[in-house]
């Protein structure tokens, strides 16, 4: 918390324009992004679902 307290209230004006323009690249969907990552883990073992959430 020490660490970020400094930047709490603070505005942080950041764009990805300059890496679309140069690189030809697009941003993902957040939620798209957040549901890849969770399946990444899930198959790569590094979390496990509860019991109670497992698919059968």
């Amino acid at each position: 918390m020490r660490e970020i307290t400094p930047a709490l209230g603070r505005r942080n004006r950041h764009s990805t324009e300059k890496a679309a323009r140069l690189l030809d690249w697009q941003p993902r969907p957040a939620r798209q992004t957040v549901l890849d990552c969770a399946e990444s883990l899930l198959a790569h073992g590094a979390v496990r679902l509860p019991a109670a959430a497992q698919r059968p």
